[in-house]
């Protein structure tokens, strides 16, 4: 099988885990290492050459304008669409996959199968001013507008639809969309679970945080975005600071950075001394390994990566019931699930965590086997293999 991505980012080698892209490109990785052929076309980065084989991987980049602060990119339409037909030929494709429908370089999906007569994938991760929002009035509104107008008809041309978690399916048909003429499925991303397993010896990484092993240890591991409540650690730390004077030995880690950290910090400023950050890791599996709980207390997510690797390294997970959180996490076995802006459910969570230490180990076993059973880059990768070739054959 050879499958064209277009996508808006991808690296330029193997990825830390907590870069862009890393998903795409274990994703890309692993399907090469199965025996097919996967071509990328992604947005062109400063220094970059127009095309490069990453690992195995054909990558092709082309020019767009990215908007400032958000982060957004705007493509050259007609050179990208050129290079979408010309690869088509040229490596004689066989079906392109878009990342996904919230993004300008999916809008070909709308009319590439009328130049190519290939099957069309569009990856659904959320739908922005619906189910993902960002925190901003104004770019949440632009989301609303663009999904309703733009997004909806990218996925509605599409032949198959690929969601990234089971949510998804009641706001397709919010839009109208009951896959009576594409094909959907639910397939998660998947998580290496080679990298991210338990780990006996925990002392060490403990040790290097200024963590004692009477410690409880709660890991937030993640972007530290503005706003703050996006990602809800602000109601993270106003845990912290309620349930200090019960329970001293508390110590919350915060691994990760972005244009938040520093209201993050300055919230947190009162008990520093049960607060530290981080910054970015590159062995956040370390990290995720040696923490009691891993916490996610976003107000919005896809389907969030953190969650998978907590859970493949064993750890109980407390996480805020949005986005893709539910399908991962069984509520009660393999961690707590709690409603978002929700203080007084993650104390009690906490709590429960705290005074609980042989339900922790059973959450943590629990979630590992989860884990196996259905999230290794193997099950989505044979999931994803099954349903990519129903539709070539559907197509021939």
């Amino acid at each position: 099988m050879k499958i064209l991505t277009v996508i808006p980012w991808f690296p330029s080698y193997s990825p830390a885990q907590w870069m862009e892209g890393c998903f795409q490109y274990r994703q890309a990785k692993k399907l090469v290492d199965n025996g097919h052929e996967v071509v990328v076309l992604t947005i062109q980065k400063p220094g970059r050459p127009s095309s490069e084989n990453v690992d195995g991987i054909l990558v092709y980049r082309f020019p767009a304008y990215t908007m400032p602060k958000i982060r957004y990119f705007i493509p050259f339409f007609p050179k990208l669409n050129r290079l979408i037909v010309d690869i088509c030929k040229r490596h004689k494709i066989d079906l392109i996959e878009f990342f996904s429908s919230d993004f300008l370089t999916s809008v070909p999906a709308i009319y590439i199968k009328k130049k190519t007569g290939l099957p069309v994938v569009v990856v659904v991760n959320g739908f922005p001013g619906m189910s993902w929002f960002s925190g901003s009035t104004i770019v949440d509104t632009f989301g609303y507008i663009y999904t309703n107008l733009i997004g909806k008809r990218i996925i509605k041309s599409a032949d198959g639809i690929r969601l990234l978690h089971s949510s998804l399916r009641g706001d397709l048909l919010k839009l109208g969309i009951n896959g009576k003429k594409a094909k959907v499925r639910v397939i998660h991303q998947g998580v290496d679970v080679n990298i991210f397993h338990p780990r006996s010896d925990k002392s060490l990484t403990r040790e290097s945080l200024g963590v004692s092993e009477q410690d409880f240890f709660v890991l937030y591991a993640g972007r530290l975005v503005n706003p703050v409540k996006m990602k809800g650690t602000d109601y993270l730390i106003e845990a912290v600071k309620d349930l200090l004077p019960q329970y001293h030995n508390l110590k919350l880690i915060l691994a990760g950075d972005g244009d938040g950290r520093k209201k993050n910090e300055a919230m947190a400023s009162s008990i520093k001394d049960n607060v530290i950050f981080t910054g970015q890791r590159n062995d956040i599996f370390m990290l995720m390994s040696a923490a009691d709980v891993v916490v996610l207390t976003s107000l919005s997510e896809g389907c969030p990566i953190v969650v998978l690797e907590a859970s493949a390294c064993g750890i109980p997970v407390i996480a805020s019931r949005v986005g893709g959180v539910p399908d991962i996490v069984e509520d009660g076995k393999t961690g707590i699930v709690i409603s978002p802006r929700n203080i007084t459910e993650l104390k009690q969570a906490l709590i429960k965590m705290m005074n609980n230490p042989l339900l922790r180990v059973e959450m943590g076993k629990r979630a590992r086997e989860r884990i196996e059973q259905g999230f290794t880059w193997d099950k989505t990768c044979s999931r994803l293999e099954e349903f990519y070739l129903e539709l070539i054959k559907q197509t021939n």
